[in-house]
């Protein structure tokens, strides 16, 4: 994986930061998109091993224009774009009657619009190599489709249809398209607001980073189009 050009959407959060991780301790250059200004020095600090390995970019990924020219800022810098892992996105549940517009839209907007912005302009930087890998984070919530979480659960199962229908649409162009579904995850914000719950039972981030860098790898070059479980013991 050394000297790989790769781009982690969300790359500051929990997950993110343990995608950047991985791909970084694999000798890869790590572009990185955030949002919250608060998580920069933590992740800095975190990884600061790496620093000379990562790029950060502030970009709002539900805008079309600015996910244009994070790739064509990507692509000048870097001179290629080999590996993309869309993990940005967001959760909100509740009963549906209580759910807004607003509520559903911005599901949509974070957890789909930023998926599909991403993979598309990765797709066209891509194509001309003949070579790449896409890897979706979607979630377990959009194939078992629990209640109280009708937005998410919808806007989730957006990414898999979506994941699944590129990958079709991109055989034989060198470019794989791949997601990965993980069951609740293992983060500080998700035992705060869970406190009662069985947390070893839950997935660690860096064991579906883990993941993320297999379908990066040669190894997984024959995959495309997969919905990759990742439950932990949940």
């Amino acid at each position: 994986m050394s000297q790989q050009i790769v781009v982690v959407t969300g790359g500051t959060g929990a997950l993110g930061e343990s995608v950047c991780q991985a791909f970084l301790a694999r000798g890869a250059f790590v572009h990185v998109t955030y949002r919250a200004e608060k998580e920069v020095p933590p992740f800095k600090e975190h990884l600061s091993e790496h620093v000379s390995r990562f790029r950060l970019h502030e970009v709002d990924l539900t805008n079309e224009e600015a996910v244009i020219k994070l790739y064509e800022d990507v692509v000048a810098q870097s001179g290629r774009v080999d590996v993309v892992v869309n993990v940005a996105g967001g959760f909100a549940m509740g009963p549906i009657e209580t759910t807004t517009r607003a509520t559903l839209d911005m599901q949509f907007a974070v957890n789909f619009t930023t998926t599909f912005l991403s993979a598309r302009e990765a797709t066209r930087h891509m194509k001309p190599r003949k070579f790449g890998h896409i890897i979706n984070v979607g979630s377990r919530a959009g194939v078992d489709a629990p209640g109280w979480m009708t937005a998410y659960v919808a806007t989730k199962a957006a990414v898999l249809a979506f994941t699944r229908s590129l990958a079709d649409e991109l055989k034989g162009t060198g470019i794989t398209v791949n997601a990965v579904l993980p069951s609740t995850i293992d983060t500080p914000a998700n035992r705060e607001s869970m406190p009662n719950a069985d947390f070893a039972t839950w997935v660690k981030p860096q064991e579906i980073a883990r993941v993320c860098t297999f379908l990066a790898s040669d190894d997984a070059r024959a995959t495309s189009g997969a919905l990759i479980p990742v439950y932990g013991d949940a």
